[in-house]
This record gives C-alpha cells, sequence and structure tokens, in this order.
C-alpha cells in the first residue's frame, strides 16, 4: 500500500513537471502569425513568401424570387470551381473552394488561389463553377434541399460572372 502511494506521488509530480516544461510560450497578438498563415521557423529559408494573387472567377451571386433573403442566412453557401476531365465540363476534382457562412445578397464574391485545394499552382485550364445554397452547411453531393446552379468558365473567357440563385435551375 505504501508503495502505490510512492507511486501516485512520484507520477503526479512527473506530469507536473512535463507541464512545467512543455508550456507553449504566448504570443502577444501583435507577435502572433495571421490565421491560416503557415508556422515555420525563422532564418531556415522556409519563411512563407506572398504568392501572386490568381482569380479563378469573381462575380455577384443573387437569388431568385423564389428564394427569401431569411431563407438564404440559415444555409450555408458554398462556391467551388471544379476541373474538366476529358473534355466534360466539371468532372474533376475540386480546384478551388469557398465557404460562406450566413451569406447576404446580393453576395461578391472572389475565388482565387487562396482558396486552393489541389497545392499552391494556379490551375488555367476550364472550369465549372458550382453555386450551392446548402441546407446542411456539409460539404459534398448536392442533398434535395440543396439550391445549386453551374457556370462553365473557360481560360480564354472573362473569369467574371453573375449568377442567380433558384429553386427553379436547380
Amino acid at each position: 500500500m505504501k508503495d502505490s502511494h510512492y507511486v501516485l506521488i512520484f507520477g503526479a509530480a512527473g506530469l507536473l513537471l512535463a507541464l512545467a516544461v512543455s508550456k507553449p510560450r504566448l504570443l502577444q497578438p501583435e507577435m502572433a502569425p495571421p490565421v491560416g498563415s503557415l508556422l515555420r521557423p525563422a532564418g531556415l529559408g522556409l519563411e512563407k513568401t506572398p504568392a501572386e494573387t490568381h482569380v479563378y472567377a469573381e462575380g455577384t451571386v443573387t437569388l431568385g424570387s423564389d428564394i427569401s433573403a431569411q431563407e438564404a442566412a440559415r444555409r450555408v453557401l458554398f462556391i467551388i470551381a471544379r476541373a474538366a476531365v476529358n473534355g466534360q465540363p466539371g468532372a474533376g476534382m475540386p480546384v478551388a473552394v469557398k465557404k460562406i457562412d450566413a451569406p447576404v445578397f446580393p453576395l461578391t464574391f472572389s475565388l482565387t488561389n487562396a482558396n486552393n485545394m489541389i497545392g499552391t499552382d494556379f490551375y488555367e485550364g476550364n472550369l465549372t463553377l458550382l453555386v450551392r445554397l446548402d441546407a446542411d452547411g456539409i460539404a459534398g453531393p448536392k442533398q434535395p434541399d440543396d439550391v445549386e446552379t453551374s457556370v462553365d468558365v473557360g481560360p480564354q473567357t472573362t473569369r467574371r460572372v453573375e449568377i442567380n440563385l433558384s429553386k427553379k435551375t436547380s
């Protein structure tokens, strides 16, 4: 019985020592890196360099008369750029994605390489831009209560689009 007390005491002391040694250093807000930035040790040549911004698509999303602003505000808006595969528009994996909680319409957006899902390189080929007003807020295939529309955006065309979400076109 006496030995079990020693085990508990030394175990607790070890945990306290481990916590004291591994306590993270708190950064002042002005020293903290921006949210979403990569944390890399300074001085090793690994610092993140600013990349040039490329636009996959930009424009405005409006609501059709069959969707109320209140209904839309309770949903999540996904803007997804998909690559063409074997000449089929939108058949590929998502290239870039933007999620907007409780959207307010008309909504102006810009989908850039900052929203890239395939690495750091900018995809310059044909894209299908899918805009979905999602009822459950979970990314995935379209569900019956979701409202979505899509538009093809070619590499040689303007990347500026005007999209009207309507239950009729969904």
